[in-house]
């Protein structure tokens, strides 16, 4: 059992401990409202014209220095299938459909 003089002692640093806590939570918040997260990418399919976001697509490959992104296996695969085709499409905003 602690004597009062001991917990005069502890009592200070109980204190000092739980404001530094609630400040280090208001610092947390306002910096998360004053650098909210970056907003996601939004692609189009080159080969259906469908709005995805990057990183949610099904896959995605590089052609003539450009990435594209698909958000199924048959677009992937049409797109394989006549890459230029579909590059010059999408460069036109241009989409075919599913």
């Amino acid at each position: 059992m602690l004597s009062r003089i001991q917990e005069a002692a502890i009592s200070p640093w109980w204190i000092v401990t739980a404001g530094l806590i609630a400040w280090l939570m208001w610092a947390a918040r306002r910096f998360a409202t004053r650098h909210p997260k970056e907003p996601l990418m939004k692609v189009t399919d080159p080969v259906c014209g469908m709005l995805i976001e990057a990183e949610q697509a099904f896959s995605k490959t590089a052609y003539g220095h450009k990435t594209y992104y698909f958000c199924s296996e048959a677009c992937r695969k049409r797109f394989d299938a006549a890459p230029g085709k579909y590059a010059v499409q999408a460069e036109r905003g241009l989409g075919g459909h599913h």
